[in-house]
């Protein structure tokens, strides 16, 4: 499945879903991608083929300015056999992602996500401010609210990682990694099973579960960052 527009606002008719054998690529390049309304869920899928090698059946959706799965509407981005990969010049909105093997959300400024979030067999990577310009939060929202980072081969590439201004993990979210990543080569530079990095403040009143690896937190002390805990 490959689309290509301006902009989409792409509306499921009777809880039919927009589903592709291999992968499904989704490209706005003057506007924003939106999924569903807030009554109708629009689900992506893409299955693979059983000879994708993991690959084959990605889903990658990117837009010049949004990418929203509209909030409550539970529309579904699912990759049976590989990775979700999502990126928006502004802002990302998910609710909810499962993938097989890992989840990546690059925002310009804010992600935001009310709805769960799986990876089955790899990392989740949660980027905020990717172009560096200093706007731009992480806020993962909604009383049970999951993100899961499943280490299914016991690889110990089941890691969460999120970057952002500010990082806020709001009351009965739970956020759990299974892996850990040793080798030390993204930031924090160190092992970790779920990193958090905040160049201001990091705010947390839900819980989080690292079974295979540390729990790293870092607000940037020099400019006047701080680790809240709530719970």
């Amino acid at each position: 499945l490959i689309m290509a527009a301006d902009s989409m606002n792409l509306i499921s008719n009777n809880g039919a879903e927009m589903q592709a054998g291999g992968y499904a690529d989704l490209r706005a390049d003057n506007g924003d991608i939106v999924f569903g309304t807030a009554a109708i869920a629009t689900d992506l899928i893409a299955n693979g083929p059983d000879n994708s090698g993991g690959n084959d059946g990605y889903v990658y959706v990117e837009a010049s300015q949004d990418v929203i799965q509209t909030a409550g509407s539970l529309s579904y981005m699912t990759s049976n056999r590989a990775s979700v990969s999502v990126l928006a010049g502004r802002d990302i909105q998910i609710d909810p992602i499962w993938a097989n093997t890992f989840v990546d959300l690059a925002a310009g400024d804010d992600v935001t996500i009310t709805g769960d979030v799986t990876a089955n067999n790899g990392y989740i990577y949660i980027r905020s401010d990717y172009d560096g310009t200093g706007a731009g939060n992480v806020d993962i929202t909604g009383a049970g609210t999951d993100i899961l980072a499943n280490d299914g081969d016991g690889g110990g590439d089941g890691v969460i990682w999120m970057l952002g201004e500010d990082v806020n993990i709001g009351a009965g979210t739970t956020i759990t990694a299974d892996g850990s990543d040793i080798d030390g080569d993204i930031t924090p530079g160190r092992e970790f099973g779920i990193a958090v990095l905040a160049q201001d403040d990091i705010t947390y009143d839900g819980t989080l579960t690292a079974t295979g690896g540390s729990i790293y937190m870092y607000a940037d002390a020099l400019l006047g960052g701080q680790v809240a805990v709530l719970v």
